[in-house]
């Protein structure tokens, strides 16, 4: 009689687990699923999105972020969040030496996917890229600057963290493509300033100092957007810049003339979706999207910074470095 009690048993759980469709690795259903998010550096926008996500679906992921762009680093931090067994990873393709490519690489084989937020590397075996259509920011940004120069000639300074990141040669492409139809504008230089906070300034005055005919400026990464407008001395306060990105810093050089216009992106909704997307493929709910582009906006004097920073979330970022 114990013995048809046991199968019973044991019947009435095979049934509640193939019902459930079962959980990854035997963790209990009621546990929330753990992510964990290697950011190169400390995004707070797509980290809120993220904390927003965990709030609103249940999930729990654990930012993990880094002083200065480093790819060791955050090569190391994905060795550990694969170490630790999550169950998912949200990270940015930066692909410079290939150190953060090989352990996504590592996470994909161990039965860990992976989302890529900001810069993709699209043959990395990652389930999903979400984030902006560097390209198509590019020729906003190319566009834009058209429109400042009012049909004068440039000569163009262009800087960008690096040109092996596929999000900053993107943006460089599609810019070139829309300058490339106008008449009398070139680049003249593409300065990469490796998103490095000491190296920006110097690096940038040498390139004015070498190329005194610049007359415009492009600065593709937004850790150099934040900076350059304290950066040119009074003979570039009055040519036309179009930077990348959005924070109070840029805002402020908007409002006191120094930028013409900013390429925003939408930063906070690719932590949320990563999250979704994460938590749906887990479920087997997910679709097989390959890229979900967000979206991208032109900000100068009158953008309403007020309404764009209640939309980033509220929710209290914490980092781990």
């Amino acid at each position: 009689m114990k013995k048809y009690v046991v199968l019973i048993v044991l019947n009435i759980i095979l049934f509640l687990w193939v019902g459930t469709g079962g959980t990854r690795r035997g963790e209990a259903m009621s546990t929330p699923y753990r992510f964990t998010f290697v950011c190169p550096l400390s995004w707070d926008s797509v980290a809120e999105g993220i904390g927003d996500a965990d709030r609103d679906l249940g999930t729990n992921t654990k930012c993990v972020g880094a002083k200065n762009l480093n790819e060791d680093v955050q090569a190391m931090q994905l060795g550990k969040a694969i170490l630790s067994d999550v169950d998912g990873i949200i990270t940015a393709g930066t692909n410079v030496f290939g150190a953060a490519r090989e352990k996504i690489e590592e996470a994909v084989k161990d039965g860990i996917p992976v989302v890529l937020v900001d810069s993709d590397i699209p043959d990395s075996g990652r389930i999903c890229y979400i984030g902006t259509d560097h390209y198509a920011a590019g020729v906003q940004a190319g566009e834009e600057l058209i429109q400042a120069m009012e049909g004068r000639d440039a000569s163009i300074g262009v800087i960008v963290s690096s040109m092996e990141d596929t999000n900053q040669s993107e943006r460089v492409r599609g810019f070139q493509e829309a300058i490339g139809t106008a008449e009398g504008m070139e680049v003249v230089q593409v300065l990469e300033c490796e998103s490095d906070k000491m190296k920006i300034r110097k690096l940038v005055e040498e390139m004015l100092e070498e190329n005194q005919e610049i007359n415009a400026l492009y600065c593709a990464d937004e850790i150099a957007s934040e900076m350059l407008g304290n950066t040119l001395g009074r003979a570039y306060l009055n040519i036309p810049i179009v930077t990348f990105g959005m924070s109070e810093q840029i805002y402020q050089y908007l409002q006191d003339g120094k930028y013409y216009a900013s390429i925003v992106e939408e930063s906070y909704q690719q932590g949320y979706q990563a999250v979704n997307y994460l938590k749906d493929y887990l479920n087997g709910r997910a679709e097989a999207v390959d890229v979900i582009y967000t979206d991208i906006q032109s900000a100068k004097e009158d953008f309403d910074f007020e309404a764009w920073r209640e939309s980033q979330g509220d929710t209290e970022v914490v980092w781990y470095f």
